[in-house]
């Protein structure tokens, strides 16, 4: 006997493979975005989809072979000019060197 997998989630962001999500058109501007290699912004109210967009166009990007960062910069609003640079040096060596990445 086959078992049923729940499809329905309450809050959060859809793991990349999940049958509910619905591609949108801003999932295909931000991949054309991200291959012409300019800066993405997403804004967005909370709960419509900005994590799990990001994290299936991270998905699409390294199945061909790209290295990716996800750096939420909202985190580091009040940091001093040193201390945000430091910050984003620290989270981009994080998920970019190879033996240590995510």
């Amino acid at each position: 006997m086959t078992e049923k997998k729940n499809i329905f989630m309450a809050g959060g962001e859809l793991p990349t493979d999940h049958p509910t999500y619905i591609e949108r058109e801003v999932d295909r501007e931000a991949y054309r975005a991200a291959k012409r290699f300019d800066l993405l912004h997403i804004i967005a109210p909370n709960f419509m989809g900005k994590t799990s967009l990001i994290n299936r166009l991270i998905h699409l990007l390294e199945e061909e072979g790209w290295l990716c960062a996800y750096v939420n910069m909202s985190l580091m609003k009040n940091f001093s000019n040193e201390d945000w640079y430091n910050a984003l040096g620290r989270e981009l060596a994080r998920f970019l060197t190879p033996e240590k990445n995510h």
